[in-house]
């Protein structure tokens, strides 16, 4: 199959010259290919068996979609939008866990679809300062915080690892295999964080 695809050149040109009216039986000579090879060609082994070619099909233009592009995580980092199904005015908050936030004026008591980033849960408050009424959320989120009864609820936050190697309980995997409190954070200044409004 090899010296076929080197002479490929070669019978390009014939054809070439066959097609620009020369007529058949002519002895006019065809010019050389200067990329032809001096030498004679030689079969070269390269070890490929033909009965076991793979192909990768091509790819389908109407499945096409641009990538998602999201910004970089690290833990407690929240993605907020004011409509459901992440649409709308969208923020991409970078927190850090174990510490309240206030969310800014402009998103506070507005939104309808909350992500927190993967391996932590979130526990969302209708006050200021993480107090009052409260819902917890894991990722993947909630496309609308309308079916959890928290919709234009949310005033501030806080997230925590969530780690499920121990018991499964409300808000998340807040226990260890002995009941104990996983991540235990005393509630106090330290605990309160720095506002997300000030970024």
């Amino acid at each position: 199959m090899l010296p076929i695809l080197l002479l490929l050149p070669f019978l390009a040109t014939l054809t070439s010259a066959q097609a620009h009216g020369s007529p058949a039986g002519d002895q006019t000579p065809v010019p050389e290919d200067p990329s032809a090879p001096e030498e004679p060609l030689e079969h070269v082994d390269t070890n490929i068996d033909p009965n076991n070619v793979q192909f990768q099909p091509g790819i389908d233009p109407n499945n096409l979609s641009p990538p998602e592009i999201k910004p970089e995580s690290t833990p407690g980092d929240l993605y907020v939008c004011t409509d459901s199904q992440f649409s709308g005015e969208c923020e991409y908050f970078h927190a850090l866990t174990y510490n309240c936030y206030n969310l800014a004026p402009k998103f506070r008591h507005e939104l309808t679809s909350i992500r927190p980033d993967k391996n932590q849960m979130c526990q969302f408050y209708a006050e200021d300062n993480c107090v009052g009424d409260s819902d917890w959320i894991r990722w993947p989120g909630s496309g609308n915080m309308r079916g959890r009864r928290f919709d234009n609820r949310v005033a501030s936050w806080t997230c925590s690892d969530d780690n499920c190697d121990g018991v499964q309980g409300p808000g998340g995997c807040t226990k260890n295999a002995d009941g104990s409190l996983k991540n235990a954070n005393p509630v106090g200044d330290a605990a309160k964080g720095w506002d997300a409004t000030r970024e």
